[in-house]
């Protein structure tokens, strides 16, 4: 006699081991933001800081993101425009949603790193 499964269970256990593991698959684990230079001005006149969402990156850390990001730009971006980046987990918790006012990377910072690797490299 062949062994009798709960196969709702069964396929639900599958199921979720399947996301688990390919969760990277489905959803990055950073969205990049910044600060741009200047405000933001609306049709009624009101005046904002100007954050804008600049993509997702998969990374181990918020830096790290922000990093390979500058590094690997999906798009033209006039840098000079933009005053610092910061990157925030896309998942609940204390630890996110603080809107860079945490782990700030100024695009000169950056810029400085890419200088360090030339001269090193020279």
């Amino acid at each position: 006699m062949l062994p009798q499964f709960d196969l709702a269970v069964t396929t639900d256990s599958i199921r979720r081991e399947h996301i688990r593991r390919h969760t990277w698959l489905i959803m990055p684990k950073f969205i990049v933001l910044a600060a741009m230079k200047g405000r933001f001005v609306s049709q009624q006149g009101n005046h904002y800081d100007n954050f804008q969402m600049m993509g997702y990156i998969d990374a181990a850390m918020p830096r790290d993101a922000v990093t390979e990001f500058f590094d690997q730009t999906p798009y033209p971006i006039q840098w000079a425009d933009v005053e610092y980046l910061w990157a925030e987990e896309l998942v609940a918790g204390e630890e996110t949603g603080h809107h860079g006012d945490y782990d700030r990377v100024y695009v000169e910072q950056l810029r400085q790193r890419w200088d360090q690797d030339l001269e090193e490299t020279d």
